[in-house]
């Protein structure tokens, strides 16, 4: 069964995971699988998003999360080209978001899981991130913003190509950005220390520049 959300937005109460690969939502008291829903959805506050929930559904347009999302499930919206909005996040899975093209901002993020954006093409904001795992950004290519960061994982921006905005970031580890290509700007608030972090072991190629003043 399709549902078809064309001229609105559904708001999905609740998820019910069927084995690992797929689940059910619940939409005005129908259950529908959530690879066939189409158009805009709204996730309901305080809701788990299971692993694979809206794998490789190309046809969703927008994801709203109405209040706080417990977890982002394994490749929950790996190939998705839809518009994302997130308040609250507690945790971002494995692969959550792998290979998509949608713009997606979290406005508060716990942690980023292994690989949850790898090859991912979209505009990426983080207004707070505490912890981006290992790998998180592999060979991503989408511009992304973090305007705060406590801890950046080892390889989290491997061979990543992208435009890379940092406002603050208070730990680098080591071999965070080994063979990334990416331009980084970072804020005038940085200190040269923090800045000089970029210049990691292991094949850093890329140019930190301090942003432009307003």
């Amino acid at each position: 069964m399709i549902y078809s959300t064309k001229n609105a937005q559904t708001t999905i109460t609740s998820f019910t995971q069927n084995g690992e690969t797929a689940c059910t939502c619940q939409i005005n008291g129908g259950e529908y699988t959530g690879a066939n829903i189409t158009g805009d959805i709204i996730i309901a506050d305080g809701l788990d998003i299971p692993d694979f929930a809206f794998s490789e559904n190309t046809k969703i347009t927008s994801v709203t999360a109405a209040g706080n999302i417990g977890t982002i499930g394994k490749e929950a919206f790996r190939q998705s080209s839809a518009i994302f909005t997130f308040n609250n996040v507690r945790f971002i899975g494995e692969f959550a978001f792998l290979e998509s093209s949608g713009d997606i901002t979290f406005n508060n993020v716990t942690f980023i899981g292994k690989g949850a954006f790898v090859v991912s093409l979209g505009a990426i904001t983080f207004n707070n991130v505490t912890l981006i795992g290992k790998g998180a950004f592999y060979e991503s290519s989408g511009a992304i913003t973090f305007n705060n960061v406590t801890l950046i994982g080892d390889r989290a921006f491997y061979e990543s190509s992208g435009k890379i905005t940092f406002n603050d970031v208070e730990t680098i580890e080591e071999c965070a950005f080994c063979y990334c290509l990416s331009q980084i700007y970072v804020s005038h608030q940085m200190t040269d220390a923090k800045i000089e972090e970029f210049y990691t072991p292991g094949g850093y190629k890329g140019k930190v520049k301090r942003l432009q003043q307003p």
